[in-house]
């Protein structure tokens, strides 16, 4: 399959590694990362194929001239997004503004260029779970956002499916976990504990830290959204998950035990308003009908080469 690909936010810590993943196994034709350059871009992220990949400063709500930048495109997977949920409580305009408007940007161009949009959403769009439960999300899961980050995603996409069955605009959508790798953004948690217990300083967690998240490897989620992109129907939606439940405080007590330090190195602060308490996605139809499975290093694993 000879693809001309674009990824906006392609400067971001997922949308990079896609873009490396894409090149360091020869699967395009071309590709383009259109980036806005906003505090989380880093163009270091793609230093080392930084000859191969074009990159376009546009902000993709500005429609004129994104459009042009993907004249020609056949696939555009969108990642550019505010993803932070403590600037989503701060600034929630901005996400609204990002990651609705600028998705029915993006669908405007579609329906001009022609182009399929393949849509990074996430788990967080279904709301949360009772700590107790067993039960996982998956896609059928009604969507019941909770935060003005996952409200924006979730309006994200109500717009994808009106663009699709109006428009005839091929779209696609991923519901991913958590993702952890190299070269993520210090203000995601993982960072911060790993940063500050390099600094021996004790490890900060909202709440009592009894929340649960279901961690994924970025590469896993790289390799996941490009097997959906390109073998799947207009409008498919799947779920990734690794299946790796751990609440805050077991990560942090990875991290403390990583770098050789006490459990009582974990100090509990004010909890974030409206705190989702659990994540946990069913990846069985990815993994059922388009053969995906995580091979990327385990949460622990990948702490533990960061010392």
């Amino acid at each position: 399959m000879s693809l001309n690909v674009i990824i906006t936010g392609g400067l971001g810590f997922m949308g990079s590694d896609l873009a490396r993943f894409l090149i360091e196994e020869n699967l395009v034709k071309s590709l383009k990362i259109v980036d806005n350059f906003a505090y989380s871009s880093d163009p270091r992220r793609i230093e080392s194929i930084s000859s191969q990949v074009e990159v376009i400063k546009c902000d993709i709500r500005d429609l004129e001239s994104f459009g042009r930048s993907t004249i020609g495109a056949d696939l555009v997977f969108n990642f550019a997004a505010e993803t932070h949920n403590d600037n989503s409580i701060t600034r929630p305009l901005d996400f609204v503004s990002t990651n609705s408007v600028g998705v029915a940007s993006v669908l405007q161009a579609a329906r001009k260029n022609e182009f399929h949009v393949h849509q990074i959403s996430t788990d967080e769009v279904f709301g949360d779970l009772p700590l107790e439960s067993s039960e996982p999300f998956n896609e059928s899961s009604i969507l019941r956002p909770s935060s003005p980050y996952s409200a924006s995603k979730a309006s994200a996409e109500m717009l994808l499916m009106g663009w699709s069955r109006t428009f005839d605009v091929k779209v696609t959508i991923s519901n991913s976990s958590n993702n952890y790798g190299d070269f993520q953004h210090q203000e995601k948690l993982i960072p911060t504990l790993i940063s500050r217990a390099r600094q021996n300083l004790p490890l900060q967690l909202y709440g009592n830290g009894q929340n649960v998240r279901d961690w994924l490897h970025v590469r896993d989620h790289s390799m996941a959204v490009w097997i959906i992109a390109t073998h799947s129907e207009s409008f498919a939606r799947y779920c990734i998950s690794a299946g790796q439940l751990y609440s805050n405080v077991q990560v942090a007590e990875m991290v403390n035990f990583a770098f050789g330090r006490g459990v009582d190195e974990i100090e509990f602060v004010a909890d974030r308003p409206g705190h989702d308490l659990k994540y946990h996605s069913d990846p069985s139809r990815i993994i059922e009908e388009l053969g995906w499975r995580p091979v990327g290093p385990s949460l622990e694993r990948f702490i533990q080469s960061q010392v």
